[in-house]
């Protein structure tokens, strides 16, 4: 995250308005309103898609469809006549309320969706001097050296110490919350290797400036003798052993304990008016939330070639961990005094406040799936049929709110360049996402705000096996770690399969009986269908990736457990 001006209280920052142009940072000056007749270039601009008719015009559609299904629920449960009926209609209620809260939420998006447009060129023309430039404090994050190595930090810092800005206006800060030794040496030995690579970098106007996305992409602008010799002083600080072996100067480290105590945060505003905010376990969100309403306006930049270069975890479980994190950290913005809904649409304005709502309430969309995914199928399984039949003006109401958000959730991939395979493995994964991080999380959160201490902050491993990348390059899975995590899902995707097979079989050994059951047999068919990697992963895989023997046992005689006890209370009511 990039903060301007952290040394001040931040002021409101402005978009361009006609000819005026306000841009403020540390030990900066605010450009002031030209007094000439003559336009302010811009820096940038905005139109918006052409899609934004359709969006509106849907919404309005798609809230009538809304309105009438929870008027059916409520309906349904006014005129209930048995225990069973009453609990799987409120059950019903609670969910699609649920869905149709975070519908609106995503609305926010779609209301006014804009494509941004730069115009660098003209930056010269409005900041003649570089003196003029705005300083910029960078800060880098990092905690452990084994899940988030060293020569990655490293290569961050370096990449932007190299960027096209005046050197005497950017600071970087590396904050190591782990205090390790390995990522102080190996800052060390980048501050030397940085005496080198910045001139480098700047004679050749290098573009990719981190060291390994450039060295990996055998592109030279420069001598072969220069390049060699940059590319070698990089492999010796790279080498595994030249960062272990090494002796450390107490000295060095002595100072280091200093500069990394906390004491300065004591009596000031750091945390709470300045710098990251504390309250919340994914700060980034939280603090940029607190700056806009605060005032600050954001500006989202997108450009054709991509502007950074990073890692993201390659196995499930890793996701999940993270998953669960930006979980429980926006729910405990949403559980205090700025509140996103309340606090955030009051400093912000509805679309504003919801669209962070909808990261705040990531949690709850775990309750409507894990309800779409058991109730349902375990009716089923008990001869219940749980909506509308087939021939019921009722029914197509569902299938309109269901193929309707799938489809415009598929137009918003592919006007973004998507992909529709990219579109089936996010629909996928908010699924597994909803009975595992998203299901642990709130209850996680749950707990602790009941003061029971769950597991503490856990970072996401960005070491890289080539086993691990190759799998994850051909678009697998990977399960591999037996993990609480995994059972929820493991239990869906047992159970719908079992449903999917049994309510097909009664349908063709019992015709009529399709037309009160045909949308929990589609239903059925849909989770499985996401859940194939599951099932690839307990049967049809022999590699590490596949899902560790002891969850799949687990999940089923949780499974049969579940059923039996759903059939004894049925059979008792």
């Amino acid at each position: 995250m990039i903060v301007v001006d952290s040394s001040q209280p931040p002021p409101m920052i402005r978009e361009m308005e006609g000819p005026s142009y306000t841009a403020r940072g540390a030990g900066s000056t605010a450009a002031k309103r030209p007094t000439t007749s003559i336009p302010t270039p811009p820096l940038h601009a905005h139109e918006l898609l052409g899609h934004t008719p359709f969006n509106r015009e849907f919404a309005a559609v798609y809230l009538c469809a809304i309105l009438a299904l929870l008027c059916h629920h409520i309906i349904r449960i006014m005129n209930s006549t048995t225990y069973i009926s009453f609990l799987l209609s409120l059950l019903f209620l609670i969910a699609d309320a649920i869905l149709a809260f975070q519908w609106a939420c995503t609305q926010s998006f779609r209301m006014r969706p804009i494509r941004r447009l730069e115009f660098l060129e003209n930056l010269e023309k409005i900041i003649t001097k570089k003196s003029d430039h705005p300083a910029v404090d960078i800060f880098i994050c990092t905690a452990d050296p084994y899940k988030e190595p060293p020569l990655g930090v490293v290569d961050t810092a370096l990449s932007v110490m190299a960027y096209d800005y005046p050197a005497e206006k950017i600071s970087v800060y590396v904050s190591d919350d782990g205090g390790s030794e390995l990522t102080l040496f190996a800052f060390m030995e980048a501050a030397k290797f940085a005496r080198h690579w910045l001139p480098f970098c700047r004679r050749n106007n290098i573009v990719e400036r981190a060291p390994q996305a450039y060295f990996r992409s055998n592109y030279t602008s420069s001598s072969d003798s220069e390049y060699e010799n940059i590319k070698t002083m990089y492999e010796s600080i790279s080498s595994p052993d030249h960062l272990v072996e090494r002796p450390f100067q107490a000295d060095v480290l002595t100072l280091a304990h200093r500069v990394a105590s906390c004491n300065y945060e004591r009596q000031t505003h750091w945390g709470t008016k300045l710098g990251f905010r504390y309250g919340s376990l994914v700060e980034d969100y939280y603090t940029g939330y607190r700056l806009q309403s605060e005032g600050w306006n954001s500006i989202f930049c997108h450009p054709d070639r991509p502007a950074f270069l990073g890692d993201a975890p390659v196995t499930l479980i890793d996701l999940l961990g993270q998953y669960k994190r930006w979980c429980i950290g926006p729910l405990e913005v949403l559980f205090s005094k700025y509140n996103t809904i309340t606090y955030g649409i009051r400093s912000m304005g509805l679309l504003m406040g919801l669209a962070y709502s909808h990261y705040a309430c990531w949690g709850i969309w775990s309750i409507p799936i894990a309800i779409y995914a058991f109730i349902p199928q375990l009716a089923l399984l008990n001869g219940i049929s749980t909506f509308p039949k087939a021939t019921d003006l009722w029914f197509f109401l569902y299938l309109f709110s269901f193929i309707g958000a799938n489809l415009q959730d598929l137009l918003d991939y592919v006007v973004a360049n998507g992909t529709i395979q990219r579109w089936w493995n996010c629909q996928r994964m908010w699924m597994i996402s909803g009975l595992s991080s998203f299901l642990f999380g709130c209850l996680e959160f749950s707990l602790k705000s009941f003061g029971i201490a769950m597991s503490g902050f856990s970072l996401t491993a960005k070491v890289q096996e080539d086993e691990l990348s190759k799998r994850y390059e051909q678009g697998t899975y990977e399960f591999g770690v037996p993990s609480p995590l995994f059972v929820p899902m493991t239990m869906a995707a047992i159970i719908n399969f079992i449903t999917l097979v049994i309510g097909s079989i009664m349908a063709i050994l019992r015709g009529r009986i399709l037309e009160e059951l045909v949308m929990q047999i589609l239903l059925s068919g849909f989770v499985a269908i996401n859940c194939w990697p599951i099932y690839q992963a307990i049967a049809l895989r022999s590699d590490k990736g596949r899902m560790p023997t002891k969850v799949t046992l687990i999940s089923m005689c949780l499974t049969l457990l579940l059923c039996i006890i759903t059939g004894v209370i049925l059979q008792a009511s």
